[in-house]
C-alpha cells in the first residue's frame, strides 16, 4: 500500500511523503509547488471543476458534479491521461459510477479515490484509494491509503470507435470491443452465454438475455456469478469477466471462498424450507427475511463491542471490515447475499450508501421508494427499510421487512433490540411505525 498526503497548506505535508496530491486551480493551486518540493514522490493533480485538466476530478459540494464526470473523463483520455481518477465521498461514489456506466465508461477505465473518515487506515472495498482522515499527525492534513496499483496506469487500448475498451486478448478467440455508449459486442454475447451456464450450474433462477448488450441485468448477473465463484471483486472489469468465462484460472483462495459461500447457501436453503413448513424452497425477495430469521438472537460478544465470532464479525468481514463497526447494514446486505443477491463494496456501516445504490439501481439493488407520510407502502417482504429516529431524512439504520401491517411493519434487523434501536447489539425482530421510515430499497434477486 502507498500513503498519499494532501493539504491546502503544503507546509503541513511531511518531508518524506511517498505520494502527494495537489490542486491545479481554485483557491489553493498547489500542485506545482508539490512537484517542486517532493520531486521523488508520486504525484496526483486534482481538478475542482469540469473545465480544468488534471489526473483527478474532485466531485463534492461546490466543486465538480457527478454529471460532469463522463465528459471530463473523455477529455482527459483524449489528451493522453490513462485511467483518470474520480474523488468523491464514499456515499456519493455510486452516483458517479452510475453516470460513467450510463455513458459507456467501464470501471476498468478509471480509478476510484473515495473519502471515508474512519480515522483508521483502510481502502474501501471496490476503491483504488481511500482518504481516511483529515487530521493526520494532528495537522490540517489529509492522508489516504492507496493500493499498490494506484499509480500504475497501463493504457487501455483504443479501437476505431471512440472511447472503446477491449477485453484482454485470449488465445484462440477473436478480439472484440465493448463500445460506448451501451457496451455492445459479440464478446458481451459470449459473456452472457457463460453467465447463463454458470447461473444454471449454481441452480440460480436468474437468467440474462443473450443480446450482446451490457445492461443492468447483465451487470447484476456478473456480480452474482462472481460472488458464487469465490471472487473478491464483483464488477465488470476484464479480470472478473475473464474468470467467469474461464473459472479454471481462479486462485486457490478463490476456490476456498467458493466452497465456503456454497456451504452457507445450502444452510439457508434448508432454513427456508423448514420455516415455510413445506418441501418447496422459497425464492425471490421472500427468501431474505426467512434467511435472516435463522440468525435471530445472534449478539455481540463482548457486549457493546460491535463484534463477536463468528457473527457479527463475519458479516462485517464480508464488506472489508476487520474490527468492530456499526453492523446493521452489514447484516442486511449479508442476508441479501445469502438469499441469492450480490451486494459488494461500498460501506456497509453507512446506511445512506444503500439509499444511493438503490436510487441508482446499482450494486445489487433494483429500486428505491421514499416513504409517503407514514403510510403503508406498496412493497413486499424482503425489501430493506431505512429508518431515521430523529425526524430527519438521512438513514440511520436499516432492517429487513418481514410483514406489513396497517400502521406498523415487522422487521428483522441487526445491531438492534432493547431500548436503543440502532445499537442494541443483537439480531432481533421488531415492530416499527411507518412514520420512522424514510425509504425502502429493493434488492435485485
Amino acid at each position: 500500500m502507498i500513503t498519499m498526503f494532501d493539504s491546502t497548506t503544503v507546509e503541513q505535508i511531511p518531508g518524506d511523503a511517498p505520494a502527494v496530491a495537489g490542486y491545479v486551480g481554485g483557491f489553493w493551486p498547489d500542485y506545482g509547488e508539490d512537484v517542486k518540493r517532493w520531486p521523488h514522490a508520486k504525484h496526483l493533480s486534482i481538478a475542482i471543476n469540469k473545465g480544468e485538466d488534471a489526473e483527478c476530478l474532485d466531485i463534492e459540494k461546490g466543486d465538480a458534479t457527478a454529471a460532469d464526470a463522463p465528459a471530463w473523463f473523455h477529455r482527459q483520455r483524449d489528451r493522453g491521461v490513462d485511467r483518470p481518477v474520480f474523488y468523491a465521498s464514499l456515499s456519493n461514489m455510486p452516483v458517479v459510477e452510475d453516470e460513467l456506466r450510463r455513458a459507456g465508461v467501464s470501471r476498468a477505465e478509471y480509478r476510484v479515490w473515495d473519502a471515508h473518515y474512519t480515522y483508521e487506515p483502510h481502502v474501501s472495498p471496490g476503491s483504488d484509494a481511500t482518504q481516511w482522515t483529515d487530521k493526520a499527525m494532528g495537522r490540517n492534513l489529509d492522508q489516504s491509503l492507496c493500493r499498490d496499483t494506484f499509480f500504475e496506469v497501463p493504457s487501455v487500448p483504443h479501437v476505431a470507435e471512440p472511447h472503446a475498451v477491449k477485453l484482454a486478448p485470449e488465445k484462440g478467440r477473436h478480439q472484440l470491443a465493448l463500445t460506448s455508449p451501451e457496451m455492445r459486442g459479440e464478446n458481451i454475447r459470449a459473456l452472457q452465454k457463460a453467465l447463463n451456464e454458470r447461473l444454471e450450474h449454481y441452480k440460480s433462477r436468474i437468467r440474462v438475455k443473450e443480446n450482446g448488450i451490457y445492461d443492468r441485468e447483465t451487470a447484476h448477473a456478473v456480480a452474482v456469478v462472481a460472488r458464487a465463484l469465490g471472487l473478491e471483486h464483483y464488477d465488470g472489469a476484464p479480470a472478473v469477466t475473464r474468470l467467469i468465462e474461464h473459472p479454471n484460472l481462479r486462485t486457490p483462495a478463490d476456490r476456498v471462498r467458493e466452497h465456503a459461500r456454497a456451504k452457507a447457501r445450502l444452510e439457508v436453503d434448508a432454513v427456508a424450507v423448514r420455516k415455510d413448513g413445506t418441501e418447496e424452497a422459497i425464492h425471490g425477495l421472500a427468501r431474505i427475511p426467512l434467511v435472516a430469521a435463522h440468525f435471530l438472537g445472534t449478539h455481540e460478544e463482548p457486549a457493546n463491542s460491535n463484534w463477536g465470532e463468528p457473527n457479527p464479525a463475519d458479516w462485517l468481514k464480508n464488506f472489508g471490515f476487520d474490527s468492530g463497526a456499526p453492523w446493521c447494514a452489514a447484516f442486511a446486505c449479508s442476508m441479501v447475499n445469502l438469499a441469492g443477491g450480490a451486494i459488494h463494496g461500498g460501506d456497509p456501516a453507512f446506511c445512506p450508501n444503500l439509499e444511493a445504490y438503490a436510487r441508482a439501481g446499482t450494486n445489487g439493488f433494483a429500486e428505491y421508494r421514499p416513504s409517503r407520510d407514514g403510510m403503508r407502502p406498496a412493497i413486499e417482504p424482503g425489501w430493506l427499510a431505512l429508518f431515521n429516529w430523529d425526524g430527519g431524512t438521512e438513514p440511520q439504520h436499516v432492517e429487513i421487512v418481514k410483514e406489513l401491517g396497517s400502521s406498523t411493519v415487522k422487521c428483522i434487523g441487526g445491531n438492534t433490540g432493547g431500548p436503543d434501536p440502532s445499537w442494541g447489539g443483537m439480531v432481533a425482530e421488531e415492530e416499527r411505525a411507518y412514520s420512522l421510515i424514510v425509504g425502502y430499497c429493493r434488492p435485485r434477486i
